[in-house]
């Protein structure tokens, strides 16, 4: 029986291979979906795949939350694991920075980590305590950009892991995702705060309230 976090994981794996194909109609998608849909099988002990992520040289890498590490599957669906060195970190997201590197949030661990191609794992703890990072993002400007859903906070770390602390108007705002503009801004979701915001690369924020009452909007893309 397939459990519904294994299928998670390989109906992201299947969308982010599948994205170079060219479909006229929702019809040619199912299609799609249908007949080339596969499975691979996860070794971790808890297999909780979380965040999923297209990276370098035909490779996708995803955060296993419970499990404790970073995976990485190749396009014949060869699986590598990494283990992050303090458990529980609680990796979230993750994205494929502007190093070639793969970069994460640790909601528990209160970092960002960075995983090389060859597995070397770094990680940067977070100037807030308990901030309880979610979304991150390649930028616009050379540097990654996370959500500290907790402290009500929208950061950027540099490839270097120099961190900049950006406070929202409202510290209840619980930012989850978040994700480059075609405008050259950031932009992102307030769970409690039901709006949209945006920040430019200097950050100046600003605030947009959605029109329905208790929203609660999580993710967002370009």
């Amino acid at each position: 029986m397939t459990t519904p976090a294994r299928y998670a994981a390989t109906f992201g794996l299947l969308l982010a291979l599948g994205g170079t194909s060219t479909l006229g109609s929702t019809d040619g998608l199912a299609k799609m979906l249908t007949n080339r849909a596969h499975q691979y099988a996860l070794t971790l002990p808890h297999v909780t795949p979380r965040g999923i992520a297209t990276g370098p040289r035909v490779t996708i890498w995803f955060t296993e939350r419970d499990g404790n590490a970073i995976v990485r599957m190749n396009a014949a669906g060869k699986v590598t694991t990494f283990a992050l060195p303090q458990p529980p970190s609680l990796p979230l997201r993750i994205v494929e920075g502007p190093d070639a590197s793969m970069w994460f949030t640790e909601g528990y661990g209160n970092a960002i980590g960075r995983v090389t191609q060859a597995g070397r794992i770094t990680e940067f703890p977070l100037p807030t305590r308990n901030a309880y990072p979610i979304g991150i993002c390649d930028g616009p400007d050379g540097a990654l950009w996370f959500t500290e859903h907790d402290a009500g906070k929208i950061s950027r770390i540099t490839v270097n892991g120099i961190i900049h602390e950006y406070v929202l108007p409202r510290k209840d705002s619980s930012p989850e995702m978040i994700t480059p503009g075609d405008d050259g801004n950031l932009w992102f979701t307030e769970y409690d705060g039901n709006r949209i915001g945006r920040i430019t690369p200097r950050g100046k924020i600003t605030e947009f309230p959605l029109p329905i009452a208790g929203s609660e909007p999580i993710g967002i893309t370009r």
